[in-house]
């Protein structure tokens, strides 16, 4: 779950205790730098670093630090926020798949 890059943008809602560690410059640009650390002692991660850009206000990376020592990290390169999306492009179409096997588990 922690590694789903979707759960990136909401992580620090819940079970995490946030604290700004400071502001970084790399090459042109700056970054708020926050450090999340776990309420559950038992989470597999020690902490998560991530960094906000200062002038979009968009996270731009997030290191997640694992109790076995691995570093497992997400950069974003590029956020496009205003795109206009049709609703069918959110609903599965089974006939472009036919190849597939689809199980329903409702």
């Amino acid at each position: 779950e922690f590694l789903n890059p979707a759960s990136v943008f909401n992580i620090h809602v819940k079970g995490f205790l946030s604290t700004l560690t400071g502001e970084k410059r790399e090459g042109n640009k700056y970054y708020y730098q926050l450090e999340l650390t776990p309420e559950n002692q038992a989470s597999d991660f020690t902490k998560i670093v991530i960094k906000i850009d200062k002038a979009e206000m968009q996270l731009s990376s997030a290191d997640f630090y694992s109790n076995d020592g691995n570093i497992y990290g997400i950069k974003i390169k590029q956020l496009n926020t205003d795109i206009d999306l049709p609703d069918s492009f959110f609903v599965f179409n089974a006939t472009e798949y036919r190849d597939i096997e689809i199980i329903d588990f409702r």
